[in-house]
């Protein structure tokens, strides 16, 4: 499993860095445009993200603008909606109207900081990521 982990808190990336690294590759980013290049050079690869932690309150661009470019990026790579990386918004952020506009957005799931791993490892599951 490829995972690319978006937050630009080091300590935030790393404790999930730390966490997933059993899992398979894990590529940090510290932004939602360096995100964006990661996938980007991923799909170039034919080697895409399987999953994707990605934070919403980001200085140069946050979660959302960032998850749309990811869908469509995935979309010309002749990815189908549905097919593409699980992505999980993370975010301090637990109000309605950022819950549901992740969701409009395509993304898989949402969990409010700190990431609780248990919730992690129970959304990976249910996404098919990961065996219990």
């Amino acid at each position: 499993m490829r995972t690319l982990i978006v937050d630009d808190e080091t300590a935030c990336r790393r404790t999930l860095a730390l966490a997933l690294h059993s899992q398979g590759p894990v590529i940090e980013a510290e932004s939602g445009r360096n995100a964006i290049n990661a996938v980007k050079e991923a799909l170039i690869a034919r080697q895409p993200f399987d999953f994707i932690t990605l934070d919403i309150v980001m200085a140069d661009m946050d979660g959302h603008v960032a998850l749309v470019a990811i869908r469509a990026m995935e979309e010309i790579a002749g990815i189908q909606p549905g097919k593409g990386a699980v992505v999980l918004m993370t975010s301090s952020l637990d109000d309605g109207q950022s819950i549901i506009s992740s969701f409009r957005e395509q993304c898989s799931g949402y969990l409010t900081k700190p990431v609780e791993f248990p919730k992690l490892f129970a959304a990976m599951h249910e996404h098919g990521l990961i065996a219990r």
